[in-house]
């Protein structure tokens, strides 16, 4: 009778083997940290771009409001004798001048708030889909067993 080999013989690969495989895995796993890091790097700088517009924006609104409101006291001034103008008509002015401002930092900060939720959301499918759909194929992952 010969014996013939078992079909539930594992066959454990070598130190050399698993070394060689965990490289080409730190490999594949390093070009798609530079794959991310790259395309993270232009989304920032877009994100930065749309901040630094909106910054500009909220700057423009202030030195409108500013004027504005130097333009009214100048016309007010002018009407009539700064003596005659009543206090609450001065502090009801700067209040509402204050709500406009108020209001539209508000509306920027909530931009700034949805641009960086929708920044966030495009980073993490993107990654999301570069994991799946990447360009470098990951090495065979097989199980070993622990000796």
């Amino acid at each position: 009778m010969v014996d013939q080999p078992s079909d539930d013989v594992t066959v454990k690969p070598s130190a050399q083997d698993e070394l060689s495989r965990l490289i080409a895995l730190t490999r594949h796993n390093s070009e798609l940290l530079n794959e991310c890091r790259e395309s993270s790097q232009v989304r920032y700088e877009a994100m930065n771009s749309r901040m630094q517009d909106q910054q500009d924006q909220l700057g423009n609104i202030q030195a409108r409001l500013t004027q504005m409101v130097a333009d009214e006291q100048k016309y007010r001034a002018a009407r009539r004798p700064l003596s005659d103008v009543p206090k609450e008509e001065v502090l009801q002015v700067l209040s509402g001048a204050h709500a406009d401002l108020m209001n539209a930092i508000a509306s920027s900060m909530e931009e700034a708030r949805h641009t960086t939720e929708r920044f966030h959301e495009e980073l993490l499918t993107a990654l999301s889909d570069r994991g799946r759909n990447s360009s470098i194929a990951p090495p065979e992952l097989d199980y070993i067993e622990p000796s």
